[in-house]
């Protein structure tokens, strides 16, 4: 019989990025966070605009959107996103 627990299953919830998100990319620019993480203009745009329930599909691409709100918080906070900003949350299904 084995000792090691089962993970939990998890979740994103919400599925869409946070508006702290959306409002920090506004702030920064959707142009300008397009070049500084090497995508269109028109992708970020998508991340931002509530009816396409889009996020950053790749890691990378977020840990350098996460490195750009480091250099420029958002002004609401002065806190840089984090991945929860740009994700969701994360919980345990159940």
């Amino acid at each position: 019989m084995s000792r090691i627990k089962p993970h939990p299953e998890v979740f994103l919830k919400p599925l869409v990025p946070s508006d702290r998100f959306r409002a920090w990319v506004r702030q920064f620019g959707v142009s300008r966070l397009g070049r500084a993480v090497g995508v269109s203009r028109t992708t970020v745009h998508s991340w931002v605009c509530k009816p396409h329930k889009r996020r950053p599909r790749s890691a990378e691409t977020v840990a350098l959107i996460i490195g750009q709100s480091m250099k420029e918080p958002f002004d609401g906070d002065g806190r840089p996103l984090t991945f929860e900003d740009v994700y969701g949350r994360v919980e345990e299904a159940g």
